[in-house]
């Protein structure tokens, strides 16, 4: 059986996503009372970026749905394949936000670390869900070792796209609406090594936080005291 493919009694993402969903509830509540106890509106763009955060992983499910059902060669597979590919930075983008925190009032400054650090954590599971579920799809089709050069790629190039979405402020829809302006901007600054560095720091630090979450799915489900073995 491959490693990737569902356990015999495990169920499929739907605990994970409600369990994310909670997390999202909780965490936009933290950002409503941030809001009404400062009367202020900064962060407010943490909701934005955990909306764009959950795209790919409704692409990917959407992605997961059609493969089961063989739908693969379907023009919405393709569809949703490039949408996935082109939004999942988005994801772990919100990492990038603790830039905004700022030194103040010391229960202010710590209150907004966590509640920054939630969102950027919200955001790393979903969109680790998603490439979670694409890699397990990927290493269907061709193979493990196929499985993991994807996650490499993907990751790579997830990296990227978090230096284009920091440093050099391009959005997604740039990709449909402004191609030659990026590609243009992208050709003269990938030739500075500090685009390539960031966007290597990026990447190497994808990859490894998805290797220790792929690495959490082999534990064995906890267990009921009744249901042990005597």
């Amino acid at each position: 059986m491959n490693p990737l493919s569902p356990s015999p009694g495990k169920s499929g993402p739907a605990f994970p996503v409600n369990c994310l969903l909670f997390a999202s509830g909780v965490a936009m509540g933290l950002l409503v009372l941030r809001i009404l106890c400062t009367d202020r509106f900064q962060h407010l763009n943490l909701a934005w970026n955990l909306f764009l955060a959950w795209i790919p992983l409704l692409l990917a499910l959407k992605l997961d749905f059609l493969f089961q059902c063989g739908r693969t060669r379907h023009w919405k597979f393709y569809a949703a394949a490039f949408g996935w590919l082109v939004f999942f930075p988005n994801a772990p983008y919100i990492v990038t936000d603790l830039v905004h925190l700022k030194r103040g009032p010391a229960g202010l400054f710590w209150a907004d670390l966590v509640l920054i650090f939630l969102f950027a954590l919200i955001g790393l599971g979903v969109g680790f869900l998603s490439l979670h579920l694409v890699h397990g799809m990927a290493a269907r089709v061709w193979n493990r070792t196929v499985g993991w050069v994807f996650v490499f790629a993907a990751t790579c190039l997830s990296g990227l796209g978090m230096y284009i979405g920091r440093f050099r402020r391009w959005n997604t829809w740039d990709i449909f609406l402004n191609p030659f302006d990026l590609l243009r901007d992208l050709a003269r600054w990938l030739s500075h090594p500090a685009s390539l560095i960031y966007s290597a720091l990026f990447a190497g630090f994808l990859f490894l936080a998805y290797l220790m979450f792929h690495a959490f799915t082999h534990l064995n489900p906890i267990q009921p005291h009744n249901n042990a073995k005597k």
